[in-house]
């Protein structure tokens, strides 16, 4: 594995790596802005070119990245605007950004939603409190390049007697060709020590048609799944990386979970296996990997342990049943924070965090990672 440092500094947030004109793409929330990376070569080695965007967000909110029309393109969930996407038609951002607003209404702080490219057009998850609690809708715009206005349903909703919170994590992508998302969902009344992992996909490949929703695990009694799902194709179907926390013990255990639907539309049983308990497992993030799927993730002996290190787990099968081998990447603790994991050139490639100090004066290294064949 090759290691370069992409940025430094203070207050960095959450972060998504993407493949932006063959190269890798990082945006990051620092302080209350995102900052765009790009690198120069396609397997990191060369020139960051960074901006600093400055539009105001929530610190723990994760910005979403994709490749767009030849550009690329940004999901934020704005503190004036909520829900938006910014768009620029050149790959190193030289172009003028342009802020499209989503949906004006939503929920607070510490939202993950989702971004993906539907129909070859833009298409977003996120989280709105305009109808009931906490409902997950799906936007998808008018035009290729994200300039034309936005459609929007609802995913799952529940009226406000129900006090449900559905989608302030999520996780998109195409299965089958079809809009598709993993998100935690928990009553509000429980919250904390109630936590479910659903899965919903759409019939039609515009996000036009039903929704169909499954539940992979159901909390309770401080089991708490999902607060960091990460959905990919594997083996033609959907598959899924969570977290399961229990909160109901001390000091609290994570564990890294993985989920497989035998059916491509996710209609079929879920086979749910445990990838790693040592410890704190969190924040995965799946991909597949030389036709296996894998995960990139944290890794602390507890919830709250400074010793984390940054673990790369891969499975022997193509769906994820075999035997998973884990390899610690980086052990110079704390690391491992905010992983995003992409291929390139059939490469595994993971953007995350480095720190050191306490939470209110943490100096953060951003890492960029490929495996060197």
């Amino acid at each position: 594995w090759m290691f370069y440092l992409v940025d430094s500094g203070t207050e960095f947030g959450k972060l998504s790596l993407a493949v932006v004109d063959g190269r890798p793409a990082i945006v990051y929330v620092v302080g209350n802005n995102v900052r765009y990376a790009i690198n120069s070569d396609t397997d990191g080695s060369g020139e960051w070119s960074i901006q600093t965007l400055e539009w105001e967000v929530f610190p723990l909110d994760m910005p979403r990245l994709v490749e767009l029309n030849g550009g690329v393109a940004v999901l934020a969930m704005l503190q004036a605007e909520g829900a938006a996407l910014a768009v620029n038609e050149s790959p190193d951002a030289l172009g003028q950004w342009q802020l499209s607003t989503i949906a004006p209404v939503w929920d607070g702080a510490n939202v993950m939603p989702s971004l993906t490219v539907a129909s070859d057009r833009p298409a977003a998850f996120y989280p709105s409190t305009e109808s009931s609690w906490l409902d997950l809708r799906f936007a998808i715009n008018t035009r290729p390049d994200g300039l034309g206005s936005w459609n929007i349903t609802d995913v799952e909703a529940a009226p406000l007697s129900e006090r449900m919170n559905f989608g302030r994590h999520t996780s998109a992508a195409l299965i089958d060709g079809l809009p598709a998302v993993a998100y935690h969902s928990l009553p509000l009344d429980d919250f904390g020590w109630r936590g479910d992992l659903h899965f919903a996909i759409n019939s039609v490949s515009d996000g036009s048609g039903e929704w169909s929703i499954s539940t992979v695990e159901v909390g309770g009694d401080g089991i708490v799944y999902a607060r960091w799902p990460s959905l990919a194709e594997v083996d033609g179907r959907p598959a899924i990386a969570y977290e399961r926390w229990n909160f109901g013990a001390e000091p609290i255990p994570v564990s890294l979970k993985y989920a497989i639907n035998r059916k491509s539309d996710g209609s079929g049983f879920w086979n749910l296996l445990t990838v790693d308990n040592m410890g704190a497992a969190v924040e995965p993030s799946l991909a597949v990997v030389g036709g296996r799927p894998a995960i990139a993730y944290m890794r602390g002996s507890e919830a709250t342990a400074d010793d984390c290190v940054l673990v790369f787990a891969e499975n022997s099968s193509v769906d994820g049943i075999g035997v998973w081998t884990r390899h610690i990447l980086d052990d110079q603790s704390p690391a491992g924070l905010s992983p995003s994991m992409v291929t390139i050139d059939g490469r595994p490639a993971i953007a995350y965090l480095r720190w050191q100090g306490e939470p209110s004066s943490r100096e953060y290294w951003l890492i960029f990672a490929i495996r060197d064949y």
